[in-house]
């Protein structure tokens, strides 16, 4: 039988050696090592354009030298940076930024994976993102000044055919590179405008520069009261639906009232006749609003209308302090207030100024939430004007308003001949925003760019030729609050408009803007 002998105690300097060993690992740690993290784990890019995703690199056990970034696996026309391109000290995040070259003969739609790669003191760490290089689909619609859509127009993309638009006003132009130049074309009225530049879809396109004849309708009614002393009575149409422009007064002692009114679209359309009686001080500006009332209406084109409205208590009044700002090298020559009572509606009350205020007080209803919009114009002595506007709500009291500067015109010279495709048309502008320039004559051809020169284009293939020894005047037009071509495409040219249409009842603009016109000057083809 065999026994089996007890352990004996380890000796106290082996013992003594295996702490000592484990105390040693406990205090190195874990080594040090760096990880990858990109923000997305797949990324559209249009062909032609760029895309962008974030980078996050954690650092672990102790990890702190520099961490340079790399990427592989994109095709030759495809550009990868990174900013920053070094990860240094406490730095953990960079931008990964994609762009896409369209001119490049191998440049195709695709998709790739890339992978980016973070090295640093022995240390590396990866992560991947699957990226689809795609071509846009341009989509949009094509409107008049008030959102309705237009007819008998097409559009073309780049050095494509021309698409006709749908009876709803809409088109879809596929497989577009970026970025990319729209024509808008009407045959029939001789008149083209060209967009350069675009990057976006869902466009908004303004079908004329010319406002189309609108639908009218008279209106009469009566008052249920007359006008008391010193007072007078505003009274404007506001559609339900679609914008109805058309507002008069009824002088003290009246009731009377007789309105044209406009709209554009269906032949018949619903509405209000809205009133507001206003109580004057002794220069004739509005103080309080003693009474209102409206009564609904149905607008025939062509075909009169009447409706009495029956007045009822009107608002309380609050007063707001205007301050206008008018932009370098031009004066202020008139501002409004308009007050928004509706989607579809706005008014404005009187105030009677000197020319030229800047600062003064308006009164306008006290009804929380309210908004107004503020409408500066000025103007210089070469005939440039310019339009801005502020909307916003007005229960803080105020109302400021500071125009933006415009332009100066520095080629051709006024009277210029021998124009033709090659002429350079240019100016300083100010903004740095999007310039439209306008070449009047027949055909009208418009161009919108980023860029502060252009030349007519020749379109003569698309029907539009520019003739020999016409006479032509080509004006300016910028919209220093927006930034972009993409942004006038999106219905940024139906901003004047609408600001300028509080003045006869319309609802005025959503949004700030400010546009700045001269009045032309005349050039002979050649």
């Amino acid at each position: 039988m065999r026994y089996l002998r007890e352990p004996r105690p380890a000796a106290p300097r082996t013992l003594g050696l295996a702490i000592l060993a484990a105390v040693a690992l406990a205090s190195c740690g874990p080594s040090p090592s760096i990880t990858v993290q990109l923000a997305d784990g797949a990324l559209d890019v249009l062909l032609g354009g760029s895309a962008t995703t974030q980078l996050s690199v954690s650092r672990a056990g102790g990890a702190s030298a520099d961490v340079t970034l790399d990427a592989a696996g994109a095709p030759d026309w495809v550009t990868v940076t990174f900013a920053p391109a070094t990860l240094s000290g406490g730095a953990t995040t960079s931008t990964v930024t994609l762009a896409t070259d369209a001119d490049d003969p191998d440049a195709a739609p695709t998709s790739f994976t890339l992978t980016v790669t973070a090295v640093g003191s022995g240390l590396e760490a990866s992560d991947e993102v699957t990226v689809n290089v795609e071509l846009l689909a341009v989509t949009g619609r094509v409107t008049d000044y008030f959102g309705q859509p237009m007819t008998g127009v097409s559009v073309a993309v780049d050095a494509g055919a021309p698409v006709p638009v749908g009876a709803d006003g809409t088109f879809t132009v596929a497989d577009v590179e970026v970025p990319y130049d729209l024509t808008l074309l009407d045959l029939t009225n001789h008149y083209a405008h060209v967009y350069e530049g675009l990057t976006t879809t869902d466009l908004e396109i303004l079908g004329s520069m010319t406002p189309l004849a609108a639908r009218q309708a008279g209106v009469t009614g009566d008052l249920s009261e007359p006008v008391g002393t010193d007072q007078l009575a505003l009274v404007c149409i506001e559609g339900t639906e679609v914008t109805i422009l058309g507002c008069t007064s009824v002088p003290a002692s009246q009731t009377a009232f007789a309105i044209t009114a406009n709209w554009y679209g269906d032949i018949q359309v619903s509405g209000n006749v809205r009133a507001w009686v206003v109580d004057l001080d002794q220069s004739g500006s509005t103080t309080g609003f003693a009474r209102e009332g409206q009564a609904a209406i149905d607008l025939v084109d062509t075909v009169g209308a009447t409706a009495d409205v029956t007045l009822g208590p009107g608002p309380a009044a609050k007063t707001v302090e205007v301050t206008i700002t008018p932009p370098p090298g031009l004066f202020l020559i008139q501002s409004f207030v308009s007050y928004r009572y509706s989607e579809h509606g706005s008014i404005t009350f009187p105030v009677n100024l000197p020319p030229g205020s800047d600062v003064y007080e308006a009164v306008l209803p006290d009804v929380p939430g309210a908004t107004a919009s503020l409408l500066g114009i000025a103007t210089n002595l070469v005939g440039q004007v310019g339009y801005a506007w502020e909307v916003g709500e007005y229960s803080s009291g105020t109302l400021d308003l500071v125009m933006p500067r415009g332009f100066t015109k520095l080629s051709p010279e006024a009277g210029a001949t021998d124009v033709n495709t090659s002429t350079v048309f240019s100016v300083r502008n100010y903004s740095d925003g999007p310039v439209t320039f306008l070449f009047s004559g027949d055909p009208y051809i418009a161009v919108t760019t980023s860029e502060p020169e252009t030349t007519i284009p020749d379109l003569a293939s698309l029907g539009l030729g520019l003739p020999s020894g016409a006479n032509y005047t080509w004006q300016v037009m910028v919209m220093p609050r927006l930034a972009t071509v993409d942004e006038v495409a999106h219905g940024g040219l139906v901003l004047l408009n609408s600001a300028l249409s509080t003045l006869t009842g319309g609802p005025g603009p959503s949004s700030s803007g400010a546009v700045v016109v001269d009045s032309g000057s005349p050039f002979t083809t050649e």
